[in-house]
């Protein structure tokens, strides 16, 4: 069939146009919607606060070919934070671009002197519509909210600028408060298979927030506010299968590093090594230590169940009485609805006011039931009184007021939320509630019974890996003892030993012996050439010739010169360079050979750095402020927007920190922690038959020297020297008899020689006797305060759990547990954050477990 022409071109027409719209349709598509950016976390961060978002430019009209959006994750807390940068552009770009997102502190930062300008280079790749990047920021203030901006060329992009805004900005003098009680309590997260239903009181000292597995973060900073994690044994079997191996990596370094994970339904201590890694083996000593504190909580929380039971029995008398005079008593005169009368939505009646006829009858018919009349109450409760005085009142009295049989055993009420009428006494949901709490108490204790003995402990770098073979979840009982068993694990702060917002004058403990401080014994020998040069000397000489008058000039001349040689000195005897002085701590794992690091390093220079100081970008860097006289409540939390503040570059190779960091000719400290991979093992090889001393096989790649090693069966073995990758080297024995104690004595002395110099530490305390914080209170030294707080006995832990251990094993004890060396190296270099530092009086401490 032949078309019409014009109805061809019509169609045809038609067509085109189609096209034209679909190809329109298309392109504003491609070019107006950017592709959607959402972040890398679930919905509960695990920091335990909301992640904070901004878009960059935050007016859609604004937008320029891309958009760039920032989501903040553990802003709202200190140490570090996790940024995820999302680039997307609307077109696939045609050329690499570089930029620059700057992050600058406004509004409140407490202190203000640690608000710091963070800027991180992005790149986005030729061809591609998005880049997606995550970098670990430092964080050494509390609250606040950022200004951001995007820079281009040296340029800030016109327009593309936001702010990201605290969740939780608090007032600044309640920070100390805060701050304490935050550290004192156990952060706990587990998965809903872990953990069973837990009820985060102040009273508790735990508060647990339930996660799912993929929420797990792939960085162990990101554990850093959390002090235990509840698994079962395939949820970790799974984490650390997971195709994402970062996943499982960042949760074995957090262990390594100082946290503790709790294991259930795992069947031996090898299937749990072989999982994590690890040499999980069970510590005999920790494993009966917890096992003790189970122990005394489940018996107080045996003793507490009985009063709770005697005080459910009361309470069900009372609650029985009312229902029978409810019955016989005019409606009008004893109750009206439940939601009228308290809010209550059980449906019950409630007294409203309950006339003194009522309230009499209904307290002697509880006193009846009770076979006691009021003027024994009255003694009873007269006996109970503090002081011994009798209770005021009549026995009639007493009548009136029937809910004091509850009174007298206030201080049994389980810790259940009270439901009570307008007089105080129990509603029926009261009443079942306590039951209920009861029945699970005894059910807890039935199930503890059963289990005893159950959890195993095996201590792991600095971490902790407890375990069950009991799919059971942890109990109530159970959670506790983990809380109060060696208590400073629930501060994070303790576990690292340091306080990076104000300092302590500790950090005067590892300052450079005799740089930035006056030479005051050369400064007094040049003013005495001085005083001999102008006295007798040229005195004596113009005298003679008869022009005193000189001396108006060469007094002068002398001064100058001496003034001259005086400033010269300073500056020339610390030198134009930088110095460190390093404490290197490498806790290793006997079998993966990895290891946990704390570096502790004073920098001095002479001139400031221009590239500033280097640190490794797995590591955790926190500035170690020396702080004598200034208290917390004095810091201001004000950021000056005029005020010229440090700068911190963040990039894929690491963190560097502005040369502001270190001003010239002053001392400042740093302490960074971070998991370091495959440093080596050593393994103790005895001999056939036992008549030879045993050999030890290295394979770290670095010398060691006073190497000292004890074996599982308690005997002491030590060498002067290791080479790096030595083989079969022969221990000498050291002498086993405890009167003699020499390897007591020798680990003593490889502490001593290179102990941090003691100092001031300060006054924690206020000058008043008030034990609140606030306006007259003055906190010089948080670490000691929260020691103080937690009750970790003996001096507290004031440097962190690696120290802590080489003080209480090396230096307190004098007993290395069984299986373990310690022994002593050079500092690496990669450690040391200005590469061409010279490094003095430093020291490595290399310790751990054997193959």
């Amino acid at each position: 069939m032949r078309i019409n022409p014009i109805v061809d071109r019509l169609l045809c027409a038609m067509a085109a146009i189609f096209l034209a719209v679909m190809l329109c349709v298309s392109s504003a598509d491609s070019q107006d919607a950017p592709p959607t950016f959402i972040p890398d976390s679930g919905p509960i961060s695990i920091s335990g606060s909301p992640a904070q978002l901004c878009v960059l430019p935050e007016d859609p009209a604004l937008i320029r070919g891309f958009t760039v959006s920032v989501s903040m994750d553990g802003g709202g807390s200190y140490g570090y934070a996790t940024l995820e940068i999302s680039f997307d552009s609307t077109i696939a770009l045609p050329a690499q671009r570089a930029f620059v997102l700057r992050l600058t502190p406004t509004g409140r930062h407490f202190p203000a002197r640690n608000a710091t300008v963070v800027e991180i280079p992005i790149t986005a790749e030729q061809g591609k519509r998005q880049t997606v990047i995550k970098r670990r920021i430092p964080k050494w203030t509390i609250f606040g909210e950022y200004d951001v901006a995007l820079i281009e060329d040296g340029k800030q992009v016109a327009d593309y600028v936001a702010t990201l805004s605290s969740t939780n900005a608090q007032n600044r003098l309640r920070s100390v408060e805060h701050m304490v009680s935050d550290e004192y309590f156990n952060k706990i997260v587990g998965t809903d298979s872990a953990i069973r239903q837990q009820v985060n009181t102040p009273q508790s000292g735990w508060m647990v927030q339930p996660i799912i597995v993929k929420q797990l973060p792939n960085d162990w900073r990101d554990y850093r506010q959390v002090d235990a994690i509840l698994l079962t044994y395939p949820e970790l079997k799974s984490v650390m299968e997971s195709a994402d191996p970062t996943v499982g990596d960042a949760l074995r370094d957090w262990v390594l590093m100082g946290g503790t994970i709790v294991i259930n339904g795992c069947d031996d201590s090898e299937t749990l090594s072989a999982t994590l890694d690890f040499k999980a083996s069970a510590d005999k000593v920790l494993t009966d230590e917890f096992a003790d504190y189970v122990t005394e909580i489940l018996t107080r929380t045996k003793d507490n169940l009985l009063k709770h039971r005697a005080f459910e029995d009361r309470i069900k008398l009372i609650r029985d009485t009312m229902d029978e005079l409810a019955v016989d008593a005019p409606s009008d005169d004893l109750s009206v609805p439940a939601s009228d009368a308290t809010g209550s939505s059980d449906g019950e009646s409630a007294t409203e006011m309950m006339s003194e006829p009522m309230m009499v009858q209904l307290g002697k018919r509880v006193l009846e039931k009770l076979g006691r009349t009021g003027k024994q109450a009255i003694d009873e409760q007269a006996a109970m009184s503090s002081d011994g005085m009798m209770a005021m009142g009549s026995p009639d009295m007493y009548n009136t007021d029937p809910w004091t049989v509850l009174n007298e055993l206030d201080n049994l009420r389980p810790p259940v939320q009270t439901d009570v009428t307008r007089e105080g006494l129990p509603t029926k949901n009261y009443v079942s509630a306590v039951a209920q709490y009861n029945e699970s108490v005894a059910a807890e204790i039935e199930r503890h019974d059963a289990l005893f003995d159950r959890w195993m402990v095996a201590p792991v770098g600095g971490g902790r890996v407890i375990w069950t073979t009991s799919t059971i979840p942890m109990t109530p009982s159970e959670m506790e003892a983990l809380h109060w068993w060696t208590p400073y694990r629930a501060s994070a702060m303790l576990r690292r030993g340091i306080d990076p917002f104000v300092g302590d004058s500790r950090s005067a403990r590892w300052m450079i012996p005799g740089v930035a401080q006056p030479p005051v014994y050369t400064f007094m020998g040049l003013l005495g050439l001085f005083v001999i040069l102008v006295g007798p000397i040229a005195y004596r000489q113009t005298s003679k010739a008869g022009r005193s008058h000189l001396m108006f000039a060469i007094a002068p001349v002398l001064a100058i010169l001496t003034t001259a040689a005086l400033l010269g000195y300073s500056f020339t005897a610390d030198g134009f360079g930088t110095k460190t002085r390093v404490r290197q701590l490498t806790w290793v794992d006997g079998h993966s050979g990895d290891a946990a690091e704390r570096v502790r390093a004073t920098y001095f220079a002479g001139i400031s750095p221009s590239q500033g100081l280097r640190f490794d970008g797995a590591a955790e860097v926190m500035p170690y402020h020396n702080n004598r006289s200034t208290a917390w409540e004095e810091f201001d939390d004000a950021v000056d927007p005029d005020a010229a503040m440090a700068r911190v570059v963040v990039d894929e190779d690491g963190l560097r920190l502005g040369r502001s960091f270190l001003p010239a000719r002053s001392q400042e400290q740093f302490i960074s922690s971070r998991p370091r991979m495959k440093v080596g093992t050593l393994q103790l090889t005895p001999s056939i038959g036992g008549s030879q001393p045993p050999t030890v096989t290295s394979t770290m790649g670095f010398e060691l020297t006073q190497l000292v090693v004890r074996d599982a069966d308690g005997a002491y073995w030590t060498v002067d020297g290791l080479d790096a990758n030595a083989q079969g080297v022969k221990l000498t024995a050291l002498p086993s008899d405890p009167a003699a104690n020499e390897a007591s004595k020798k680990i003593g002395k490889m502490y001593s020689k290179y102990r941090p110099i003691a100092g001031f530490t300060g006054n924690t305390q206020s000058s008043t006797t008030t034990p609140s914080y606030g306006y007259n209170r003055r906190t010089l030294d948080m670490i000691s305060t929260i020691n103080s707080r937690i009750d970790t006995g003996d001096s507290g832990v004031t440097d962190g759990v690696m120290e802590d251990w080489l003080t209480r094993k090396m230096l307190l004890t004098g007993e290395l547990p069984r299986k373990s060396f310690v022994a002593l190296s050079d500092v690496t270099r990669d450690v040391i954050a200005v590469p061409d530092a010279e490094v003095v009086e430093s020291i490595r401490y290399v310790f751990g477990t054997l193959r």
